[in-house]
């Protein structure tokens, strides 16, 4: 028997479904990192409209269908009876410098390029291990 979650979805106010026991959802936070939504918004490209808004690709429909044929291939998009369920990594926004940052960067001589290209490099790797585990 599924597990059930008593946690409100915030894309579709619902709560109390089942959840994938697939061991990709092994230590899943259901409201930190689960999503889900109903066939019939999966239908009406509610699907792809939350897919791409969490991953910041909401005007890119080519991008973000990409983005879940790869999540539904990781397992980190199942489908459970008219469910769809989707789990992403929890992981720290990605800080990139302002204008103004690189403006006194450059002022104070700070190699800005280097600094925001290891931020960038962990970051990516983090989210590459999480979807990959």
């Amino acid at each position: 028997m599924e597990d059930t979650i008593g946690v409100l979805c915030p894309f579709t106010g619902k709560g109390n479904l089942p959840v994938p026991t697939s061991p990709v959802w092994a230590g899943s936070v259901p409201g930190e990192n689960i999503w889900y939504f109903s066939h019939d918004e999966v239908e009406s490209d509610g699907l792809a409209d939350a897919v791409g808004h969490l991953m910041g690709e909401e005007t890119d429909i080519r991008k973000t269908m990409r983005c879940i044929e790869a999540l539904q291939n990781s397992g980190n998009l199942q489908r459970v009876g008219e469910w769809w369920f989707l789990r992403l990594p929890q992981l720290p926004r990605l800080e990139l410098p302002s204008v103004a940052d690189i403006v006194l960067a450059v002022a104070d001589g700070t190699d800005i390029v280097s600094e925001t290209r290891s931020k960038f490099e962990t970051y990516a790797q983090q989210l590459q291990t999480a979807l990959t585990q």
